[in-house]
């Protein structure tokens, strides 16, 4: 049986496991919903600086592109030899546009930043073993797609990779994002090339995002998430999160924030039941799902609401996209 195959098997299974059910309850109503291409909701853009700095964090100024890069390198390595090392994040105070020219010409091999002003803030992970876990994200989630009928298409859909968004107060690289081939035809027809799909993924903000890091706190996952969710003006409606722990084994912890809504209704006088005011619907980002990997276990089904990652209802006959407990295990497992 080939992977594909034992993918659509796994999805059929997963549809009637006690986990799915859960985890699709948590999830909105994508039939009684309908979501357009529409501009941001500004009223969730962030109104205070939200460039995130870690606990543990490292900080250089000062220095050239190639001491940077260095410590970099010297950061990865230290994660190789030490299972204890803790400091993931290298904060440079002071870049200057000329470097941060030089910095960004290409990518660097297992590092993401974050950028505000002259502020850059690494997030940085052994080169390969990260480059590893993202490569098999990216290949499993485009066979879940096409378990679900969605084939990568320009049309349809097109991954981002890291492409950097430019938030209110920073900008911000992910691991893995998507965009919906409908939010294409949003775009100004003076930023529009149609021979060039980098232009438009510039422009318009991933419906969902990845990011994979070592251990962070819950207030680090939540940061990340909202970073994305109000940045974005609810654009980013899925954020899925690996954290890789060493301690005291090897465990990929995995989380889904999404948008969720809750219906409130206004209080009535006793006179006014008959007319009760109508139920206003609050959207908001939790967490939904929380799973993990590890040696002796395998990590539960992660469930991607159709109308949330391609920003339009769910077709009859189509189902949610699932990354399967089999998806997840060879995702993780390469980066053991």
């Amino acid at each position: 049986m080939t992977n594909f195959e034992q993918a659509l098997d796994e999805q059929e299974g997963a549809m009637s496991t006690p986990e799915h059910n859960r985890v699709a309850l948590a999830a909105p109503d994508s039939s009684s919903s309908i979501i357009q291409p529409l501009p941001p909701d500004k009223s969730f853009f962030p109104e205070t600086d939200d460039f995130h700095i870690p606990d543990s964090v490292e900080r250089l100024a000062g220095c050239s592109h190639n001491q940077i890069l260095e410590k970099i390198y010297q950061i990865q390595e230290r994660f190789k030899e030490d299972e204890e090392e803790s400091t993931q994040y290298l904060l440079i105070t002071d870049a200057q546009e000329d470097l941060q020219a030089k910095l960004f010409e290409r990518k660097i091999a297992g590092a993401r930043a974050t950028v505000s002003g002259q502020r850059i803030l690494f997030r940085i992970m052994p080169g390969s073993r990260h480059e590893r876990l993202v490569s098999n994200l990216s290949s499993w989630f485009v066979l879940a797609m096409q378990a679900a009928g969605i084939p990568m298409d320009p049309s349809i859909w097109m991954p981002t990779g890291a492409t950097r968004k430019t938030g209110r107060f920073c900008g911000k690289e992910p691991d893995y994002g998507i965009v919906p081939g409908a939010d294409y035809g949003m775009l100004p027809p003076s930023e529009y090339d149609a021979e060039t799909d980098g232009i438009q993924l510039e422009e318009a903000w991933p419906s969902m995002v990845m990011e994979a890091g070592y251990t962070q706190s819950s207030r680090s996952f939540r940061a990340t998430a909202d970073w994305w969710y109000r940045n974005s003006g609810r654009r980013t409606k899925l954020i899925l999160l690996f954290e890789l722990r060493r301690i005291p084994t090897f465990s990929v912890h995995i989380q889904l924030w999404q948008e969720v809504s809750t219906p409130h209704t206004g209080r009535t006088l006793r006179s006014a039941a008959a007319s009760p005011l109508p139920q206003v619907v609050m959207p908001r980002l939790e967490c939904t799902h929380s799973t993990y990997f590890a040696r002796d276990h395998d990590p539960a089904p992660i469930t991607l609401d159709y109308s949330q990652l391609m920003r339009k209802p769910l077709p009859d006959g189509r189902s949610n996209v699932i990354l399967t407990s089999h998806m997840l295990r060879q995702i993780c497992r390469p980066s053991m």
